[in-house]
């Protein structure tokens, strides 16, 4: 066991050095508003960095490109922080051997992502509370690891580019996460709009 501890150290390591190198990348400050981002590559970025860190949940993610430009009009740092905290809510919702789905495409001049999971749902009553910063509906006696902000995070992103975000129930089970971004660029302030 002590020579086997000591082969698994280098790996967690590496896996440390990615997850720390992922956390910068989504969190630095955007140095260019007005470039374009590639939805493929950031999508495909945060589904490896979150099948990673979640890996002990067995839950797989699945991307699917619908209609999908080659790059839009949006800061990737945006992009990747949404991406992050739907999928880690989706992976925490979802049982063990379920496939979590991420759709993108581009639909009517706004970047659309939907994301769902095979959890128990969100009750109707509880829809507009879930956007609230520290509510959570996930089992307090299941340590998650978050503070019930990330989709307060991804509601004020959202808005605040001009888009919406909204939840329902999944056909067989589950919820559907769906974010519309506008891509309608603004030029005087650099920003999509």
């Amino acid at each position: 066991t002590r020579k086997r501890a000591r082969l698994e150290v280098p790996e967690e390591i590496g896996r440390i050095a990615a997850v720390t190198r992922q956390l910068y990348e989504t969190y630095r400050p955007e140095t260019d508003r007005t470039g374009e981002t590639s939805v493929r590559t950031v999508l495909g970025d945060a589904v490896a960095f979150m099948e990673q860190v979640n890996r002990s949940s067995r839950v797989k993610v699945e991307l699917r490109f619908e209609q999908l430009p080659t790059v839009v009009p949006l800061p990737s740092s945006m992009l990747r922080q949404i991406a992050y905290n739907l999928v880690q809510n989706a992976i925490e919702a979802s049982p063990p051997d379920c496939t979590v789905t991420i759709t993108a495409g581009v639909e009517g001049g706004s970047l659309y992502l939907r994301v769902s999971d095979c959890g128990p749902g969100i009750p109707a009553e509880l829809r507009d509370r879930i956007f609230e910063p520290f509510f959570s509906t996930k089992d307090k006696r299941i340590r998650t690891g978050g503070m019930g902000l990330g989709l307060a995070l991804v509601r004020r992103t959202v808005t605040a580019a001009g888009g919406t975000i909204a939840v329902q129930d999944a056909d067989g089970g589950g919820s559907i996460f769906k974010v519309a971004l506008p891509l309608v660029h603004d030029q005087d302030r650099g920003v999509a709009s």
